[in-house]
């Protein structure tokens, strides 16, 4: 009986160990995917704003030429 008991407790000491494994895994990979987000939020931002000065760029250069200004959409 006492070797089944010890064999339990292996076996439960087994599974918390795979289980704190998995978590870590689990939680490195969240904190991967949500430095990947950041990044690309960034990359969204700076060409937003690289946008917006090659519309004011335009503007500036079609005023320039007296050309009509194209009006921009939101």
């Amino acid at each position: 009986m006492s070797k089944k008991i010890e064999k339990m407790k292996v076996k439960k000491q087994q599974v918390r160990a795979n289980h704190v494994e998995c978590h870590q895994k689990f939680q490195a990979r969240i904190h991967e995917a949500e430095d990947s987000m950041q990044a690309q939020h960034l990359i969204i931002e700076a060409l937003v704003d690289e946008k917006d000065s090659l519309i004011q760029t335009i503007h500036g250069l079609q005023e320039a030429n007296n050309a009509p200004v194209v009006p921009q959409n939101p």
